[in-house]
């Protein structure tokens, strides 16, 4: 079990009392194998952590302590590739996925009272998917590549989380019953299309069309054009996305059947050179506008979700590497501009953000790396108690990492992160104040390669 944060009282911004706790405990374990042709490998992943730091304390109802948010992921496939020579190549992958909030999960407590005992809230929701993609690649002639394929899910997914109530604070919640489950299926198409026009240019287009059981139906294309000439690299791209709403969004407070997915529409010029062996340089600028943006809408008659307005996010990023012998260097920087309609600014989203990594490898067995990120200013949600507005500061952040690598099989890690124990926030939007970010913390990862 590994603490994070220390956010008991004043470390905390006073959101949370001194006896408070907040933990992350997790374990995860994978297995992967293949012969000729063959694949299949499975991955497993454990998760408990504390929900403290869901709800403010302070000054009101929740109890900091004692609660537990326990998932599990299951992701497993197996994969048949042919390995033709020919202009011909197909593979087909069958998936599993399971993402369950187990049994055992108590989400929030209420405290207790002079007038009441208080109480623990159980949460239980079960998911998992299995699905199959078949895929083939063919190539008519050399500077075509056609590849298209077929998907098909079935997913059974909890409608809503499953809750029990014990009856007093100090008493553990009973098990809760499975949830009503939803099952959802998905059958999709997609077809892609790289053309080099000319030796230096090449043309990069698809689509992408679903069928689903729960949200419809939904067409994505994309395209780019990719020019490169040696040392110059220029690309031009198109995308178009979605993210569809999840089975309980439609049922959530008062309920909207009507829900559609929300859909991005992504146009980005990104541009690199290259000056001699060691030094590159290059940046992007992109254009995002979300449509059909899924909204909180609060009347009299309660709340629920609805497809309203859009969200518009101007930005660029530049970057440079610069690598000789055993020294490595790589800083970016990224303008980030987010508004809705009518030129509203998103809160929680920083207009900056730069961040530098140094690396030098002392022997191939030795290597150290210095990391800077600096996060800027940014407006919360909401006004904050403890500073009387509603301004994040920035902050620059230090991190380091001294590596053994490969020594009989063996790679040893000392990582700090934090270095100065910069006091530094992120915002919040479930309650009124920020988050504290984690302070210094030290962590020694040592890894055995089996199959070296």
């Amino acid at each position: 079990m590994s603490s994070k944060a220390d956010l008991r009282g004043a470390k905390g911004d006073y959101n949370w009392s001194e006896e408070m706790e907040n933990f992350e405990d997790d374990i995860s374990l994978s297995a992967n194998f293949s012969i000729k042709n063959f694949s299949a490998g499975i991955y497993y992943q454990n998760k408990k952590s504390s929900m403290t730091t869901y709800n403010r304390s302070a000054e009101d109802k929740y109890l900091d302590r004692n609660t537990m948010w326990n998932i599990d992921f299951i992701n497993g496939f197996a994969r048949y590739s042919s390995n033709s020579n020919g202009k011909v190549n197909f593979s087909s992958t069958l998936y599993y996925r399971n993402s369950t909030v187990r049994p055992n999960t108590i989400y929030y407590i209420i405290k207790d009272t002079d007038t009441t005992n208080g109480y623990q809230v159980g949460y239980y929701r079960p998911n998992q998917l299995i699905g199959i993609d078949n895929q083939i690649h063919y190539s008519p002639f050399k500077r075509l590549m056609i590849t298209g394929g077929i998907t098909g899910e079935i997913e059974s997914l909890s409608e809503n989380f499953s809750q029990t109530i014990s009856s007093s604070v100090n008493e553990k919640p009973p098990y809760p019953q499975k949830p009503n489950m939803l099952n959802n299926r998905l059958l999709s198409y997609y077809l892609q299309l790289n053309l080099k026009i000319f030796e230096q240019l090449s043309f990069v287009g698809g689509f992408r069309h679903d069928f689903s059981s729960y949200y419809g139906q939904v067409f994505t294309p994309r395209a780019g054009l990719v020019l490169n000439t040696g040392e110059f690299t220029a690309k031009l791209m198109y995308n178009n996305a979605f993210r569809a709403p999840k089975p309980w969004d439609y049922t959530y407070g008062l309920g909207n059947p009507s829900l559609k997915p929300e859909r991005i529409h992504s146009l980005e010029l990104f541009t690199s050179y290259s000056i001699g062996k060691n030094l590159s340089i290059g940046g992007s600028v992109y254009r995002n506008i979300i449509n059909q943006k899924l909204t909180q809408q609060v009347d009299n008659h309660g709340v629920r979700w609805i497809n309203d307005n859009n969200l518009n996010t101007f930005g660029f990023e530049l970057y440079l590497n610069y690598s000789a012998n055993r020294l490595s260097l790589h800083t970016n920087y990224t303008y980030n501009n987010s508004y809705e309609f009518e030129g509203i600014a998103i809160p929680e989203i920083s207009n900056n953000v730069l961040n530098a990594v140094i690396g030098y490898s002392f022997t191939k067995h030795i290597r150290a790396n210095i990391r800077a990120n600096y996060i800027g200013g940014r407006n919360n949600p909401s006004i904050i108690p403890t500073t009387g507005d509603n301004r994040i500061k920035g902050a620059i952040i230090f991190n380091g990492a001294i590596s053994l690598v490969d020594i009989y099989g063996f790679d040893l890690q000392l990582k700090v992160n934090n270095f100065f124990n910069k006091e530094y926030y992120h915002p919040s939007h479930r309650f009124d104040g920020r988050y504290r970010q984690p302070q210094r913390n030290i962590m020694l990862v040592l890894t055995y390669n089996l199959f070296r």
